[in-house]
């Protein structure tokens, strides 16, 4: 059975589109991982689940930054981009831990 990765920049809650295209490649004999975002407000979103037959999500948890830190950083851009940039990081490095035969990014 050949297995796909999906990555998503959103919760993957009420993504229908994404849903509809990994429940089409579960037909055709696929697993199918998503690999989706999640923001500390969601908490009470699972961090890993199966949502349908062979239709896997596995949610990251987004972490910001101690105000500590954004004290001292003078960029409203980098307070908001650096969060984000170590949360794709923690998404590619959850990613490259299954052996998928085909990686999709959704936009």
């Amino acid at each position: 059975m050949k297995k796909i990765t999906m990555f998503v920049w959103n919760n993957f809650v009420n993504d229908a589109r994404v849903l509809r295209e990994a429940t089409a490649l579960t037909d055709l004999d696929y697993t199918v991982t998503i690999i989706a975002k999640k923001e500390l407000s969601e908490m009470h979103l699972s961090s890993s689940e199966e949502v349908r037959g062979r239709v896997f999500v596995n949610r990251p948890l987004k972490i910001e930054l101690p105000q500590k830190i954004t004290d001292k950083i003078k960029s409203s851009i980098l307070i908001k981009h650096i969060p984000n940039m170590l949360l794709m990081f923690k998404m590619i490095m959850l990613g490259r831990k299954y052996d998928t035969d085909v990686t999709m990014h959704m936009i």
